[in-house]
């Protein structure tokens, strides 16, 4: 085995410089105007053709020889006849026969005017092709080279003066990465060379050996398998509590399993939109500050939760007795049926959906929490979903593929849109249909949105919940809630349910971020909301329209608007708490403007959960 090391590492080097090479020279080739490399930038326009009507046979003989062809055409401004016999190619006058050779003098000018570049005439060489610059053509041609600073030369065949072939410094940068690239040295032009075949082998080799020295690099101890066999009679035990250390549960659980997959056995299932794959950071839980912190926890979880103890379940496996923290409301949650009421699109992309609880059983929640929807297999098209036409030509545009489904049941969070204290019974959701930008061709809609715009009054569907952290602590505090997109959900809950549920005295303002004015949902509401209360501002923005006055309030990014209108100037931000959802790049951009403003982290509560 050490022979194969050996041998494989250095085979591996090899192999590793000429696919360097591959990569350099496609990058180069990649790179190079193609306009450049051809000579087409000094081109010289093509007068057009003149009608070729009127002209007889020639009055002269074209050749003794045995004629293949000819072609009547233009040369230098005159119809010509362009002869193809078994001596060659030839160019006669179309009306007396008469043979036009293609000399020097003929060359430069037929030269000159296909060159538009500054370079004047500095030779004229009469060769026979091939050779590496012609290596595609055969026979006399003219080389006419010009002094410009690309060292442009052109290339015309002696027989009939077509131009053959345009080089210059660019072409000849390509034409030596070709090189590299097709690894053929010397014609430059085979694929199939040996060089090529070779490393080909090389590499295969470096593939089945290094499979085996990769197989061989692991230990016993290094097979999760072996170890679970090993420890197949030990338990440990996971002392989960509520975030907010109510509910209490002891679960006995099998090591090296993710946390993730653990309390999913144990019938407390996670959140997830990406099914356990680190990348969509609804799995948070509270752990330990001395649990290691892992790239997928950094990516998901700001720093300030990471110093709490915050980690990605799915991250995490199970090597020793622990305490966790779950979000809110998943130790008793229990799943539900319910019954859709009504659908209607308030925004192009936005659907507000009505939910009633099948047996009018109860929800008892707090505003800004969350619930998770099963999404059964199914099948849908476009074809059959009731959607705005501006959204069906979107989805087009976008080569979002028509015909959409799962085949197997997924689960997706939604964040409740109405107050706790406006029904027992009655859910309001906010749900986005998922459409790709028309940049990202061929990218699937959202399962689940595309579901569950698809559902009609009437259909049942599953949810579990409610669950989440995310909500008003301090009410007595002022209040200011930054919003955009689909971020309208829960915002609207807390700010509905401080309004009519708490009849909190506390200042209350909403600034709210959307890209047209055709995206702007509950507008009346709000305006009816700050008409009721006195203490109740509310300010919105477009990031998409330059004109103020055509589309009412303000134009540009929410996070400036509140800056430039408020923030600056307010006398002490230290007493408010500021709550956020939106858009990752709008909460990305808030937060920033905000930690300009030295406002207190603690006194920061966000939700980029289901935007």
């Amino acid at each position: 085995m050490i022979w194969m090391r050996k041998i494989h590492k250095w085979v591996g080097l090899l192999v590793g410089l000429q696919l360097l090479l591959w990569m350099l020279s496609g990058l180069v080739m990649g790179l190079l105007p193609q306009d450049l490399v051809k000579g087409n930038h000094n081109r010289a326009a093509v007068a057009p053709a003149l009608p070729l009507g009127g002209i007889g046979p020639p009055v002269q003989p074209i050749s003794s020889q045995a004629m293949r062809s000819a072609t009547l055409t233009y040369f230098m401004g005159e119809p010509v006849m362009r002869v193809v016999t078994d001596e060659g190619i030839s160019l006669r006058n179309a009306e007396t026969g008469e043979l036009i050779l293609i000399d020097k003098a003929r060359a430069i000018a037929l030269a000159k005017s296909d060159y538009s570049g500054p370079g004047k005439v500095v030779s004229a060489d009469r060769m026979e092709a091939p050779f590496q610059d012609l290596r595609k053509h055969t026979g006399p041609v003219w080389r006419i080279r010009f002094d410009d600073a690309e060292n442009s030369t052109l290339y015309l065949s002696a027989e009939d003066g077509r131009m053959l072939e345009r080089r210059n410094a660019y072409w000849q940068v390509f034409d030596f990465f070709w090189m590299l690239h097709t690894m053929d040295y010397q014609g430059r032009d085979n694929f199939n060379n040996s060089l090529v075949i070779t490393v080909a082998l090389f590499a295969l080799w470096i593939g089945i050996s290094g499979l085996v020295v990769w197989f061989d690099s692991f230990k016993r101890a290094d097979f999760a398998f072996v170890r679970r066999w090993r420890q197949r009679g030990i338990r440990f035990t996971i002392d989960v509590r509520d975030s907010e250390g109510g509910a209490h549960k002891t679960v006995s659980v099998k090591p090296l399993q993710s946390l993730f997959d653990s309390l999913a056995g144990q019938g407390l299932p996670l959140p997830s939109s990406c099914g356990g794959g680190g990348t969509c950071g609804l799995c948070r839980i509270e752990i330990s500050p001395l649990q290691s912190i892992l790239p997928a926890d950094r990516r998901q979880i700001p720093e300030t939760e990471l110093a709490q103890g915050y980690r990605l379940a799915c991250q995490h496996h199970i090597a020793a007795p622990l305490t966790v923290k779950l979000p809110h409301g998943l130790l008793d949650a229990k799943s539900r049926q319910v019954k859709i009421i009504s659908t209607q699109f308030v925004t192009p992309f936005i659907c507000e959906m009505r939910l009633e609880l099948v047996g009018r059983d109860k929800l008892e929640f707090r505003a800004g929490s969350y619930i998770q929807i099963t999404v059964p297999p199914f099948s849908g098209t476009l074809e059959k979903l009731n959607v705005p036409e501006a959204v069906r030509e979107f989805w087009i545009s976008s080569g979002t593929p028509t015909d959409f489904g799962t085949e197997t049941a997924l689960y997706r969070t939604y964040s409740l849109a109405n107050a706790p204290a406006e029904t027992e019974c009655e859910i309001v959701l906010n749900i986005r249909l998922a459409l790709p930008r028309p940049d990202r061709q061929g990218v699937p809609v959202g399962i689940g949105s595309a579901y569950l715009v698809s559902l009609k009054p009437g259909n049942e569907i599953e949810l579990k919940g409610p669950f989440g952290d995310f909500h008003v602590v301090a009410p007595e505090r002022e209040m200011i809630f930054i919003g955009g997109g689909a971020g309208m959900a829960p915002l609207r809950s807390m700010i509905r349910d401080q309004l009519l549920g708490n009849k909190s005295d506390a200042k209350i303002s909403f600034w709210y971020g959307a890209r047209t004015p055709q995206d702007l949902l509950y507008c009346n509401e709000f305006n009816a909301l700050e008409s009721t209360y006195p203490r109740f501002r509310w300010f919105y923005a477009f990031s998409e329209v330059a004109d103020r006055g055509a589309a009412g309030g303000d134009t540009g990014f929410i996070h400036d608007i509140i800056k430039r209108r408020y923030l600056d100037d307010h006398p002490d931000l230290s007493a408010c708490r500021i709550y956020i959802c939106g858009p990752p790049p709008m909460l990305t951009a808030v937060l920033a403007m905000l930690a300009e403003l030295d406002v207190p982290k603690d006194h920061i509560t966000f939700d980029d959960f289901g935007t």
